[in-house]
């Protein structure tokens, strides 16, 4: 379940607007959830969730945990920026 890396416009992306900037941003991160909601759904799934904990090793899963609340956290700085809300830290 490997995402596509390719992310069209991004190697314009010092040279656009504001506005424009936000949608790839945008575009980027429902990209990233929806990953995310396939691979939770892959994951609910006994045998799924076995055969990965049975293939990795440990660090390999503290990386995918580490990233994973990672994205989680831009996802919510976005969320709470959409809404006009400051981050608190």
């Amino acid at each position: 379940m490997t995402p596509v890396l390719h992310i069209e416009d991004v190697e314009q992306a010092s040279s656009m607007n504001r506005k424009e900037l936000e949608k790839l941003l945008g575009d980027m991160l429902l990209r990233a959830w929806d990953h995310l909601k396939k691979l939770n759904k892959l994951l609910a799934e006994p045998r799924n969730r076995a055969a990965m904990t049975d293939a990795c090793t440990t660090r390999y899963m503290e990386n995918y945990r580490e990233r994973t609340f990672d994205v989680l956290g831009i996802l919510e700085d976005h969320i709470r920026a959409a809404a006009g809300k400051k981050q608190r830290r």
